[in-house]
């Protein structure tokens, strides 16, 4: 003050001390999608000034075309993991998502990016199998050896690489071994369990000397195709067994 008296109070000039967060960190429910399966986007922001996220930036390329989303932060859970839900129906087989995502704090400037990440989309693989007996029909009584396993596997722009075929029994027996020892098979026991690395469909017969089955009781088989996309398929089907002799 002076003999003037007080002038008035100088305007307040709000400063917000604080700088751009770091990249996120990021991650995906999945690598590897299916068509049709909704897929989410994680990322942690990393905060440079202490302060909490207000909105995010995420970038989609999807088969060459970008797109951005604006994500106002008002459902980050409370360890600070934000996310967003992205449907893969609309996509076709064999499309490549690349995505990354910037985060903005008190600043109102967003951060640097994250790492791009890439996400493939594939159709649900297929198998069928089928069993097939000497002649060429297929069983669901099998009569005599061998057994001709048949699988198909699909879509054919993914390729296998491999099958694992199991037979269980469906039901508890007693039995004798190729020596005459007594042993005894619990329901649901793989009587025969073996891996073919194979990129074709599978044709395998099975002979008495692969696996040993006792008449009158039901087996399933088991089969499970990989493919080269890192999916994998399963088929069953069940015989029972009605020795001729």
């Amino acid at each position: 003050g002076n003999d003037k008296g007080y002038s008035g109070w100088t305007a307040i000039v709000s400063v917000v001390i604080g700088k751009p967060p770091e990249a996120p960190t990021t991650w995906s429910s999945t690598t590897t999608a299916i068509v049709g399966e909704e897929l989410r986007l994680y990322w942690l922001h990393n905060s440079a000034d202490g302060s909490i996220e207000k909105s995010a930036n995420i970038e989609l390329t999807i088969d060459g075309v970008t797109e951005n989303i604006l994500q106002m932060s008002n459902n980050v859970r409370e360890d600070q993991v934000s996310s967003y839900a992205l449907s893969t129906s609309d996509y076709s087989e064999g499309a490549v998502i690349f995505w990354r995502v910037r985060t903005k704090g008190i600043v109102d400037e967003y951060g640097e990016w994250s790492v791009q990440r890439r996400i493939n989309v594939y159709a649900r693989p297929t198998l069928s199998i089928a069993l097939t007996g000497s002649e060429g029909k297929d069983i669901e009584q099998l009569e005599s050896f061998p057994i001709r396993v048949t699988g198909t596997a699909g879509p054919n722009t993914q390729t296998p690489i491999g099958y694992h075929l199991t037979v269980r029994a469906n039901s508890a027996y007693e039995t004798t071994d190729h020596i005459g020892n007594v042993k005894m098979v619990s329901k649901g026991e793989a009587v025969f369990s073996r891996y073919w690395d194979i990129n074709e469909q599978l044709a395998v017969d099975l002979t008495a000397g692969d696996v040993d089955l006792e008449n009158s009781i039901k087996y399933t088989v088991e089969c499970t195709v990989s493919v080269n996309s890192g999916l994998t398929a399963q088929s069953t089907a069940r015989f029972t067994v009605a020795w001729t002799d």
